[in-house]
């Protein structure tokens, strides 16, 4: 017996069943190979397809099939921008969220849900500017914003190191009566994390105790630091050992709670201290400690960190991130000898590396180059500063603004007036603008 061919409904529920099931591949199949044999596919079953990629953290076969839809001569829906944005969202394609923006305004009046996905591609991609002009677009044509949609919002700003503008819309939240969340506070208090403004996180948590909003792990770890990088340790310490006793997850904490003690009971970094810790550190952890105590002018802890990171079960030997890191630490301190022995050290690791790409990994890059530069220059030794450029630039690093300005500023101090003016002459060779 002849089957009959498909509906084109049984086809678009087939597709909505797959997508509702989370079977992106089963939908892909259907609308690519099979529909095409029979019918030409409706938008409904192209939304659904995309939806399903995009849910399946495939968000490039959504905008391809967006693109498809467009050549079929099919007019996308409002469904159809709306399933786009969503992956748009996914990828930080902040330019095409806001195109398809444009797009829907002129097909019909934009929906709330719509405006929120517009929002995630601009968080994703830290552009708060456009994150904040959308919020007032939200409220001028009276699409009222969710608490998602301003929390979103607020960790653009966050993103963009903006953290008068983060308070800004946490305000804004409250005045149009969504009561902030959670996650609301901890953005805005990793906002001033970043930010430097460790009084104002303070006043951040007042806020959320005073509206009964439990604290998160990410809260804690934020206040944690935004003390921390304040030179705030007894306050650190106080939020540690409350954060303990409200049992929360603090592994995002351990740079900072581990430094915490070191600068309280002036403690060096070791091995059994690490182990005695309650959160096993890994390589990221470390680094970031290592940071920690760079921020906190506490170079020799850093480089001592450098040197047992090796020593830790599951750490293993440490990556570029953890040489510039050090190094970091060193020019803060315009210390340009320990500098130069954590370049010796690098290259040495670099050395015995038996596999090419190891030893690719470890190259000094653009970061190495101007932290040791800028170590010299602080350290007053010209010399070195301009030994080191020469011999980065030949071993094919490529020397930024920052290191030339650095190698300069070493000059000035030397009063080697030559030397600084033919550094500016190499400068404009490189195609770098002197500021």
């Amino acid at each position: 017996v002849e089957a009959f061919p498909p509906q084109r409904k049984d086809c678009t529920a087939a597709i909505s069943r797959c997508e509702r099931d989370r079977m992106w591949a089963a939908a892909l199949d259907l609308l690519l190979r099979q529909w095409p044999l029979l019918m030409q596919p409706d938008v409904v079953a192209f939304n659904s397809t995309m939806r399903a990629c995009a849910k399946a953290q495939r968000p490039d076969l959504a905008l391809r099939l967006l693109s498809q839809l467009r050549t079929a001569r099919l007019g996308p829906d409002a469904f159809t921008l709306d399933a786009a944005m969503g992956a748009c969202a996914r990828m930080g394609e902040w330019e095409l969220a806001l195109q398809l923006l444009v797009d829907m305004r002129q097909m019909a009046k934009v929906p709330a849900f719509t405006y929120g996905s517009a929002l995630a591609a601009c968080e994703k991609g830290s552009h708060w500017v456009e994150a904040l002009h959308i919020l007032r677009e939200m409220h001028e044509v009276e699409a009222l914003p969710n608490v998602v949609t301003y929390n979103t919002t607020i960790s653009a700003c966050k993103r963009g190191h903006q953290w008068a503008q983060s308070l800004e819309v946490l305000q804004a939240m409250r005045s149009h009566r969504s009561r902030p969340d959670s996650y609301s506070y901890s953005a805005a208090i990793s906002a001033c994390d970043r930010g430097q403004q460790w009084q104002l996180a303070l006043a951040l948590q007042s806020s959320m105790q005073r509206d009964g909003v439990r604290p998160s792990s990410v809260t804690a770890g934020a206040l944690i630091g935004a003390c921390s990088r304040g030179s705030q340790w007894e306050l650190a310490a106080a939020l540690l050992a409350s954060s303990r006793a409200q049992k929360l997850d603090l592994s995002g904490t351990f740079p900072w709670s581990y430094y915490i003690e070191c600068q309280r009971k002036d403690l060096r970094p070791d091995v059994a201290g690490m182990r005695q810790s309650k959160v096993s550190p890994d390589l990221v952890s470390c680094n970031a400690a290592m940071s920690a105590c760079g921020r906190g002018q506490r170079w020799a802890l850093a480089l001592q960190l450098l040197g047992e990171v090796s020593l830790m079960p599951g750490v293993g030997p440490p990556n570029l991130i953890s040489y510039n890191t050090a190094l970091a630490a060193c020019e803060r301190a315009g210390r340009w000898d320990a500098a130069l022995d954590v370049l010796r050290q690098m290259r040495s690791q670099q050395r015995q590396a038996s596999q090419p790409q190891s030893r690719q990994s470890l190259a000094p890059d653009v970061v190495t180059c101007g932290s040791l530069v800028a170590a010299c220059a602080r350290g007053q030794r010209w010399a070195q500063a301009l030994d080191l450029l020469q011999d980065l630039c030949e071993s094919r690093v490529r020397a930024d603004l920052r290191a030339f300005g650095a190698a300069v500023s070493a000059c000035e101090r030397g009063t080697q007036w030559p030397a600084a003016l033919e550094l500016l002459r190499k400068l404009g060779r490189a195609g770098l603008a002197p500021d």
